[in-house]
């Protein structure tokens, strides 16, 4: 089936691993066998491959949650009123990112009720960054025929990643797909942390415990790219955010460090970052 998902960026975080583990580390392997073959330029185009390669998709973090039962919770969706109210582009890419997080969000845990909206907000985000060729007619008649489907839904999202991250490696957008990749992570991390803070700590997954512990190298990768496009990309103040909330990622030493207490410390500066990028 040929479609082009809804997604501005997400093909370019979300390196989708929804099958087997032999599937994945196959999968893994050939990514890295192609990024090996490309011509680099430079280091910012280096850390941005480091972080396809290495960083778990928002799509499989996602599905982990889904997987250990923890509820799914509306509340925690950036509001769709939002959306109209960025000016600058780098807002707008920034919370495409966000946007297309709760899109997924929802199509995995099978809540179709506002899937609809937060695809056509992630279109009209997508289509102020110039990304709206991906956003084709027949998208929202693709989705009402797969609603009734969540394995189907999740195909059209891994089918929509895969061509965007084609589209960006080719065209090299790196500012714009790094703001796009901070707000999905920055999105990903908040509705995993706030879904879990609640939980019992003896409840908490071990998968979910080593997601939490294994961002402390995913965000000092992810900071190594925005030094290297700051400029480009206006991300200074997101830098400086981003950076004090490495320190307490760093608090945590192996899985079975993710309590209550340092949960509680990494979900309030998530939340603030977010809350800061949702009134950019």
């Amino acid at each position: 089936m040929k479609i082009k998902l809804l997604t501005a960026f997400t093909a370019s975080l979300f390196l989708f691993s929804c099958g087997e583990d032999v599937e994945k580390s196959a999968t893994n392997n050939d990514k890295s066998e192609n990024v090996a073959e490309m011509d680099v330029p430079d280091l910012a185009e280096f850390e941005f491959y480091k972080i396809l390669i290495n960083m778990p998709t928002p799509l499989q973090e996602l599905l982990d949650m889904n997987v250990d039962e923890v509820a799914f919770k509306s509340e925690l969706l950036a509001p769709v009123e939002n959306a109209n109210q960025h000016e600058s582009k780098d807002a707008i890419a920034l919370n495409c990112g966000i946007y297309i997080v709760d899109m997924v969000y929802q199509a995995v845990y099978h809540e179709n009720k506002n899937l609809l909206l937060y695809t056509g907000v992630a279109h009209e985000l997508s289509e102020k960054v110039g990304l709206d060729k991906f956003f084709d007619d027949m998208v929202n008649e693709q989705m009402k025929a797969k609603l009734e489907n969540k394995d189907s839904l999740q195909f059209l999202v891994e089918k929509g990643l895969e061509t965007m991250e084609q589209y960006l490696v080719d065209n090299k957008q790196l500012p714009i797909a790094t703001q796009l990749l901070i707000g999905s992570w920055v999105e990903t991390q908040y509705l995993l942390t706030q879904s879990i803070l609640e939980q019992e700590e003896q409840k908490i997954a071990e998968d979910l415990k080593q997601h939490i512990f294994a961002q402390r190298e995913h965000l000092a990768n992810l900071l190594l790219l925005i030094h290297e496009v700051k400029d480009e990309a206006g991300l200074h103040d997101e830098l400086a955010k981003l950076e004090t909330l490495e320190a307490s990622f760093t608090k945590i030493h192996e899985s079975s460090e993710v309590n209550h207490d340092i949960l509680v410390e990494v979900a309030k500066e998530i939340a603030e970052i977010r809350n800061d990028l949702l009134v950019m």
